[in-house]
């Protein structure tokens, strides 16, 4: 480019001059430094410093409403301030902004502490009414989708759902345990009349004898034929009364058996009733697997069962890999489907034998008996394959699974958290390999 003669240069930029405050004029703005820079830099032709920091303020009220620390009507107010080079106050727009957030977050970092407390406090209530009451089973149930609930994340929708499952349950329970109190204390009021009836044929063949015996008597004393014919007239009567006594009596007590018999059906019934409303809490909600309580439960009878028959039981934990990008990626609704597809799976590729439970969020127990360690990583690798051939869809997307798995076989007289815990350091040994393993426990 040719290079500007001096003279020149100067006779333009009083030319831009002259041009810039002719455009103030137009505008009818008052002609300050701040604002004939803008006009003298918009009529040559150039970016403004001006317009370059509008800009820059424009951006930074986006990035805060994207953020959530800053509404659509501050943004603007804070822009238009830019506008006008009234920066004072746009400071004082952003000061403003970044203090209610500030506050804001310690807010919600305080009602998150308060939220853990309370679920602690509620996690220790549970256990200690399971402690204090170990054989009011119908208590532990109601408790149990409690403790579920509270081993995983907390999200409204499943407190919702625990909320009206709890008192179906309890409803439920309430009923039934109200019919067999109702049906015990028929029992025993119709046991307690079968009694007294049968005092009173005692009372009845008491009198008979000590008739007899006067009988006796008065024919030792006087045996005449006028006696003996009335003697023998009132024993006839005598036995006559006992005999019809004894019918009715017979007759009762066949009702009173058959009343018995009704009485313990209903009183079988309504336990049933209690044991199914049992053994609904035993199962997540979610996914149909047993909870802890229902896992409890199956290892008791389990490890009864394998040192009877002096057999093998194994223990899988297993963790999904990567969940967490389901949940993200899809959201929660996607993840809880996703449990459902991964539990309905091991159902479909393991025994009908092997038990399934969910012990939290992502991570699964699998009880397999009659199995030693060996057999156990040979189901759950195949369980692995199966899933692979098996991906999640959710909607126009097939999304694959995986998991890391650790397995370990029961040894005699260990516990069930003794037995978890060395499936877990297997499961943490696999996932730090590499994920998508299954190890095996020491």
């Amino acid at each position: 480019m040719k290079p500007v003669e001096p003279m020149t240069a100067a006779t333009a930029d009083a030319d831009v001059a002259r041009r810039a405050l002719k455009l103030l004029a137009e505008r009818k703005i008052v002609p300050t430094p701040e604002t004939f820079a803008d006009a003298f830099w918009e009529c040559a032709g150039m970016q403004a410093r001006s317009a370059t920091l509008a800009s820059v303020v424009k951006n930074m009220g986006a990035d805060l409403i994207r953020q959530g620390r800053m509404t659509q009507q501050e943004a603007a107010h804070m822009q238009h301030s830019a506008q006008r080079h009234q920066w004072t106050t746009v400071r004082d727009d952003l000061e403003r902004s970044l203090a209610r957030h500030t506050a804001g977050h310690r807010e919600s970092v305080e009602d998150q502490q308060v939220r853990e407390g309370l679920q602690r406090l509620l996690s220790m209530l549970c256990e200690s009414l399971t402690e204090l009451a170990p054989d009011e089973t119908w208590l532990l149930g109601q408790l149990e989708p409690i403790r579920a609930l509270l081993a995983g994340p907390l999200r409204s929708g499943q407190i919702a759902a625990a909320e009206r499952r709890l008192a179906a349950l309890t409803a439920q329970q309430a009923s039934a345990r109200r019919a067999l109190h109702e049906t015990k204390v028929a029992l025993t009021e119709m046991l307690t009349a079968l009694v007294e009836r049968i005092g009173a044929m005692g009372g009845d063949a008491e009198r008979f004898h000590e008739r007899v015996g006067s009988y006796q008597r008065e024919l030792q004393q006087s045996p005449d034929l006028n006696s003996v014919s009335r003697i023998v007239r009132g024993l006839l009567s005598e036995t006559q009364t006992v005999r019809e006594q004894i019918d009715v009596s017979r007759t009762e007590l066949a009702h009173a058996r058959q009343k018995v018999g009704i009485y313990e059906a209903r009183v079988s019934q309504l336990e049933q009733q209690l044991n199914e409303a049992s053994t609904l809490a035993q199962k997540d909600p979610l996914t149909n697997a047993l909870n802890r309580r229902g896992l409890e439960q199956a290892f008791r009878a389990e490890s009864s069962r394998a040192t009877r028959h002096e057999s093998a039981l194994t223990l899988a934990m297993i963790d999904l890999d990567n969940f967490k990008h389901v949940n993200d990626s899809f959201g929660h609704v996607a993840g809880d489907r996703a449990l459902i597809h991964f539990v309905t799976t091991v159902h479909a590729t393991l025994r009908p034998t092997d038990l399934t439970a969910r012990s939290g969020g992502e991570e699964f127990c699998v009880l397999l008996p009659a199995s030693d360690v060996l057999a156990g990583v040979e189901a759950i690798e195949r369980l692995q394959r199966e899933l692979t051939r098996r991906p999640f869809a959710f909607g126009d997307e097939r999304l694959p699974l995986a998991f890391s798995a650790g397995v370990a076989q029961w040894r005699r007289g260990e516990t069930l958290e003794e037995l978890i815990k060395r499936a877990d350091s297997a499961l943490y040994e696999a996932k730090r390999a590499g994920k998508n393993r299954v190890n095996q426990a020491r």
